[in-house]
């Protein structure tokens, strides 16, 4: 399976390149420090770099800073890799923060957000996913639906997106197929949508109380009502 390959790959990449490179945060770390100082943030996600390690292969890296996480700094590492209908993208471990599954793309995915979301027809297919990782995938919800095009499929809400994908089968990873704007959600999807919200809410008042800083509560009072 191609994002096997990948990860196999990252483990070598990670262990030769990234980790020393991830304790200073690619040279950012100071920089990002003055900034959240300077401005007294709670929370900012700073703007991806690209990198090409040693061995050739291109990651997106980005770091979210939030006064709430447990390590304060989460780093999302995206391996890029380019075939001839576009570029997947996988979602790797850090060593700052681990993550439970993985997250893939597929090139679809990137042709969609472009035309969807940055209302643009053309567009260079690197800077597309360098702006989507700028300006959305910072948190997410997800359940699954029955879906007749995706078997066992999982829509996630995310910041003004929705997405769908599903868990691919033997593996650890959630490969993300395609997205649509808030606008076009069918009466059944905002139903859900809505439904999923009201309940994470609902779950994390009742276990931390009503006035809680929790990141995920704030994130989803920010998230728009679907059904109306």
């Amino acid at each position: 399976m191609l994002y096997t390959k990948l990860l196999d790959e990252y483990k070598i990449d990670y262990e030769e390149y990234i980790k020393e490179r991830e304790v200073d945060f690619f040279g950012m770390k100071a920089k990002y420090l003055k900034y959240i100082q300077t401005k007294g943030v709670e929370s900012v996600t700073f703007k991806p770099m690209k990198v090409t390690t040693n061995t050739g292969h291109t990651y997106i890296i980005r770091y979210t800073f939030d006064a709430h996480f447990k390590y304060k700094f989460m780093a999302l590492i995206a391996r890029c890799y380019r075939k001839p209908e576009g570029i997947y993208v996988l979602i790797c471990p850090s060593s700052i923060i681990k993550v439970g599954k993985c997250a893939a793309y597929i090139p679809h995915y990137f042709d969609r957000y472009r035309e969807r979301i940055l209302k643009r027809k053309h567009g260079n297919k690197l800077d597309v996913i360098l702006t989507y990782f700028e300006n959305e995938v910072k948190y997410g919800i997800g359940t699954m639906i029955q879906n007749d095009k995706y078997p066992d499929s999982h829509i996630f809400v995310a910041n003004k997106l929705v997405i769908l994908g599903s868990l691919l089968k033997d593996s650890n990873i959630f490969e993300m197929r395609t997205l649509i704007s808030v606008d076009m959600l069918k009466e059944m999807q905002k139903h859900t949508c809505s439904q999923l919200v009201t309940h994470m809410k609902d779950s994390i008042t009742k276990e931390l109380g009503e006035n809680s800083t929790n990141t995920l509560l704030r994130f989803l009072s920010e998230l728009p009502d679907y059904e109306v």
